[in-house]
């Protein structure tokens, strides 16, 4: 549980309000991963990246969506919304404010 819930949520509300970047039609999976590590925006993404990507390690955070990192990076953070899956890569300065308001550890 968050140290302070309204704090998570008000990252997390920031967090969602960028440009979205549409899902190009045909795009290769290379451009997708490129695409999706855009900081600053929003990338759209298929469901079956969110189910992929949801599954391939353990997750750093569940919640409203999921957080993901490998080892010591910056966190993705990942959504659903009105039927559609979305992505954002967090800078660090995100990814520190996301673990200090959700209570988990900075990924290391």
């Amino acid at each position: 549980m968050p140290a302070n819930l309204a704090d998570l949520s008000a990252v997390i509300a920031r967090l969602r309000d960028a440009t979205v970047l549409p899902i190009p039609p045909d795009e290769p999976w290379d451009d997708m991963i490129e695409r999706i590590s855009t900081v600053g925006v929003i990338a759209e993404i298929l469901e079956e990246t969110y189910d992929y990507f949801l599954e391939v390690l353990p997750l750093k955070w569940m919640g409203r969506g999921f957080a993901f990192a490998e080892g010591a990076e910056a966190l993705r953070y990942f959504w659903k919304s009105d039927e559609k899956w979305f992505c954002r890569q967090l800078t660090w300065e995100e990814t520190v404010s996301f673990c200090a308001a959700a209570d988990i550890r900075i990924p290391s």
